[in-house]
């Protein structure tokens, strides 16, 4: 539906879309998304209204009165139409971008983002970073920090390429190392790193790398809150990060841990995506594999491997969906090439990998790849404990195993059916509402989630409660389904919102 909004009105605003790329921020409720976006000269922005009333306003900082001194000035009106484009932007200009919504206190909330706009190459990504590493390592000092390249295409000299790390947000430093005068074939998988014996022990267990290079020049020092800058022939290529934002609290902050490029990735840098590892996320750990954030490049060589059974309950599931996957730190998220089956009809579907006993996985499950995942409380005991990125988690046991089957979403088991709303009492009021809802019941309230007509998951938490109230202002007009969950039971509510 987006997409169809953005096509009628670009062509009412006659927004001649000849750039490069276009690329998309989603815009609501005190976000936007993505908050930090790499672009080259002549791609294109535009801002689309998921809820609320916003702007686009890159002239005067909402927050400080002062002139954001981007190298040209917008300042878009504001809408509350969903749906709408609130401003479109080709970007002809480089360098970096501020701005914020200066509609009441939105700014002051946090809804702020910024743009790099980089010099369009001539290069054809023959080389592409690959993962970012700060790994916590018992060898301690830098011996934890690694680059992770991949070749596109053959590479007849890889010292045409080089790596520059942006210290601190305080902008680039140009180009700081440069690889040796060596070759890479297609698919190869090259880590540079400051300590070639460590990084080898840290990945022991794993599909090795194609080629190590130690730095010693002390160049590769970056900590988990500086951007990497890829050059070719002194040009920047590609961009992870923002080189002129302290990563500390950003998104794309991987102190004492990782990222890696992956195309379900949830931080995103000039179109592409990257996983995190969590912060802190390899403190303690020896290994990749004993670690609470396996790398997902590593996967293991044993040939030992035990049958692992993941039973996964889709009967309370109100997503349309075809085909439950597993996604897993094992398979590097891939998608849907883990698929689940229900053979027996029983909405119990189910799926038998082979793994290495004693590995250390996350993973969740998802459907139709990617279209949709479940949401984990990071409080519940199967999962990694964070509240980014919360995944469920499992050391393989030693044996063949059936595993416990568990409610989408949940540690436990499905609530064995649906009771009636009058033996819960539970009440929704006002109804129709416009801008606040409440939901009672006389039983303490356990989880609450809301889906629109479309089947779409719209909220979702856990609570310990006996009354929820909801601000709804920023939801469509729709008519919605609620689930409250309790102890053992679940009682489905309807209610509309004009």
């Amino acid at each position: 539906m987006k997409k169809l909004y953005t096509i009628i009105l670009l062509s009412v605003i006659h927004f001649a879309l000849i750039a490069q790329i276009s690329h998309t921020i989603n815009t609501g409720g005190y976000y936007y998304t993505p908050s930090t976006l790499t672009i080259e000269v002549g791609d294109s922005v535009i801002w689309i209204n998921d809820g609320g009333l916003h702007d686009v306003n890159g002239d005067i900082n909402t927050i400080t009165g002062q002139s954001f001194n981007n190298p040209v000035t917008f300042d878009s009106p504001s809408t509350n139409t969903v749906g709408a484009v609130i401003f479109a932007y080709k970007f002809t200009v480089p360098g970096t971008y501020n701005y914020d919504c200066s509609v009441g206190t939105h700014a002051q909330a946090g809804m702020v983002g910024s743009l790099i706009v980089n010099t369009q190459s001539t290069s054809t990504a023959g080389l592409i970073l690959n993962g970012v590493l700060d790994i916590d390592l018992p060898t301690g000092g830098s011996t934890g920090k690694a680059i992770h390249i991949k070749a596109l295409q053959p590479i007849p000299d890889l010292s045409i390429y080089g790596i520059g790390i942006a210290n601190n947000g305080g902008g680039t430093d140009g180009q700081e190392y440069i690889f040796p005068s060596i070759s890479l074939n297609t698919g190869e998988n090259l880590i540079v790193c400051r300590d070639t014996a460590a990084i080898i022990s840290y990945f022991i267990g794993c599909n090795s790398f194609d080629v190590i290079i130690q730095d010693d020049s002390s160049v590769i020092t970056q900590n988990g809150d500086d951007a990497i800058e890829l050059f070719e022939n002194g040009i920047v290529i590609e961009t992870f990060g923002d080189i002129n934002v302290d990563g500390t609290g950003e998104p794309w902050e991987y102190k004492d841990s990782w990222s890696y490029k992956d195309s379900t990735g949830s931080v995103t840098f000039n179109g592409s995506s990257w996983v995190m590892g969590g912060v802190d996320c390899s403190d303690g750990s020896t290994t990749s594999l004993s670690s609470n954030c396996p790398y997902p490049y590593c996967s293991s060589q044993s040939g030992n491997n035990v049958d692992i059974t993941f039973n996964v309950d889709m009967s309370q599931n109100l997503d349309p969906f075809n085909t439950p996957e597993l996604n897993s730190t094992f398979n590097n998220w891939c998608g849907n090439c883990n698929q689940l089956t229900d053979f027996d009809g029983d909405d119990i579907w189910e799926l038998t990998v082979s793994l290495n006993p004693g590995d250390t996985i996350e993973y969740k499950f998802s459907a139709d790849n990617w279209a949709f995942q479940e949401t984990l409380d990071s409080n519940e005991s199967c999962t990694n404990g964070l509240s980014n990125f919360t995944n469920r988690f499992l050391i393989i046991p030693t044996v063949n195993t059936n595993l416990d089957e568990v409610c989408w979403g949940s540690c436990s088991p499905c609530a064995t059916g649906f009771q009636s709303i009058d033996s819960y009492q539970v009440n929704v009021y006002p109804n129709p509402t416009s801008n606040e809802l409440f939901i009672s019941s006389v039983s303490e309230i356990k989880y609450l989630e809301i889906h629109n007509s479309l089947g779409q998951k719209v909220y979702g938490k856990s609570l310990k409660s006996l009354q929820v109230n909801l601000d709804i202002s920023n939801f469509s007009n729709d008519f919605y389904t609620a689930k409250v969950v309790f102890e053992d039971n679940v009682s489905i509510v309807n209610f509309i919102k004009n």
